[in-house]
C-alpha cells in the first residue's frame, strides 16, 4: 500500500547530502533533516543508497528511495518506513522478467535479421558493428 502524503508538512523541502550507506542509517538521517521519524524495515535495511538533493520535498525523496528498491512507503505510529511487501516483491520480479524478455527479444530480432540478409551484407554489418555480440556471435 503506497501512502499518499496529504499533509502540508510532508511536502517540506529539504537539502540533504549523504554518501552511499544502508537504508537503516540513511533514513534516520533524512528523518532528522526533515523532522520526521523515518525507518527502514528489516527486509530493506541493508540496501544501500546515496542521496544528494537540494530543496526537494522530503516525501518525494522517500518515495524515490522506496521505488529504487522496489519497495513501498508505509505509515507507522510515529512516522514512515520503507518496506518491501509481497506485492512490491512480485511487481519487482515481474519488472525484472520483463526487462530480460525485452533484452532477449532484441537479440532474437537481430539474429532473425542476420539470417535473412545475404552473406556479404551480414559480413559488412558485423564488420561495421562496434559490438559483434549484438549479432549473437561470441569468440572462445
Amino acid at each position: 500500500m503506497l501512502v499518499l502524503f496529504p499533509f502540508p508538512p510532508l511536502a517540506q523541502e529539504v537539502s540533504f547530502d549523504a554518501p552511499a550507506m544502508p537504508l537503516a542509517r540513511l533514513l534516520p538521517a533524512l528523518g532528522k533533516a526533515s523532522g520526521v521519524d523515518l525507518v527502514a524495515a528489516p527486509n530493506v535495511a541493508k540496501d544501500v543508497a546515496l542521496v544528494r538533493v537540494k530543496d526537494r520535498p522530503w516525501n518525494e525523496i522517500l518515495k524515490r528511495l522506496a521505488e529504487k528498491d522496489g519497495a513501498e512507503v508505509e505509515a507507522t505510529k510515529t512516522g514512515y518506513r520503507i518496506v518491501r511487501t509481497p506485492t512490491s516483491e512480485r511487481r519487482e520480479r515481474r519488472a525484472s522478467l520483463d526487462r530480460k524478455v525485452a533484452s532477449l527479444q532484441t537479440a532474437l530480432d537481430s539474429l532473425r535479421a542476420a539470417l535473412t540478409m545475404p552473406a556479404n551484407e551480414f559480413v559488412k554489418a558485423i564488420s561495421a558493428s562496434s559490438n559483434p555480440n549484438e549479432w549473437g556471435i561470441t569468440s572462445r
